[in-house]
């Protein structure tokens, strides 16, 4: 699927970049998988999902506003 860099910049914007590295794993994997077509709410969890393989206590940091993208 092409990724659609709108939504992606769109997404990155609301996340900050790591320490730790999970935070970073976590910003990349949710912005590229919600600029592949993912609903945020799936991106988000995939992004968890990935970062929580380099560190299984990994809790991710974001705007508030991520969650709202997909009903803009």
């Amino acid at each position: 699927m092409p990724i659609d860099f709108e939504r992606q910049s769109r997404a990155s914007a609301l996340i900050p970049e790591g320490p730790p590295v999970a935070q970073s794993i976590f910003k990349e994997a949710t912005s590229l998988g919600y600029a592949r077509g993912l609903t945020i709410n799936d991106a988000v969890n995939f992004g968890i999902e990935l970062a929580r393989k380099n560190d299984p206590d990994f809790m991710p940091a974001y705007d508030v506003a991520l969650l709202t993208l997909g009903s803009q």
